[in-house]
């Protein structure tokens, strides 16, 4: 009679466990995430401050200290000397408080042009670094995909 019980309890637990995990998924998957455009997201037009080794960094910036976004992002990539090309290689340096040396999140080649094509507008944003604080201080990166003539990419910073 014991065993039995035990087996009930056993069963009545299993089930919940399930039914648990099955809610849990069930909201997750049913639930928009929302996107940094839908949010109140800073906009920068980011201008070159360093040439290094094939690669060019934007001005230091710093998430606002009220920014809703969880991100830094680009929006509006063109590459200058070629009308037809939205895309760039991209990382983030973020530069911590506790240390002196940046951390870098890996690099991403990433897509993005307004879609009316008139200029820079509202373009989709693109993320590049997630779960970043308010009051980051950063650089992004991009590569200059030609080997010689330095910086060939405009784009916005999201944060």
């Amino acid at each position: 009679m014991l065993q039995t019980f035990k087996r009930i309890a056993r069963k009545k637990r299993t089930i919940g466990v399930g039914l648990a995990t099955l809610v849990l998924a069930v909201t997750f998957v049913g639930t928009p995430v929302a996107s940094a455009a839908a949010r109140s997201c800073r906009v920068i037009d980011a201008q070159a401050a360093i040439n290094e080794g094939g690669r060019t960094a934007s001005q230091i910036l710093y998430v606002p200290s009220t920014s809703e976004c969880l991100d830094i992002n680009v929006r509006n990539i063109q590459n200058t000397t070629k009308a037809s090309d939205h895309c760039a290689t991209f990382n983030v340096a973020m530069y911590p408080t506790w240390q002196t040396d940046p951390i870098y999140t890996a690099k991403k080649t990433v897509c993005s042009a307004d879609p009316d094509g008139s200029g820079p507008k509202n373009g989709p944003v693109v993320v590049l670094a997630t779960g970043v604080l308010n009051d980051t201080k950063y650089r992004v990166w991009y590569d200059w995909e030609t080997a010689v003539g330095g910086p060939r990419h405009t784009f916005q910073v999201v944060d």
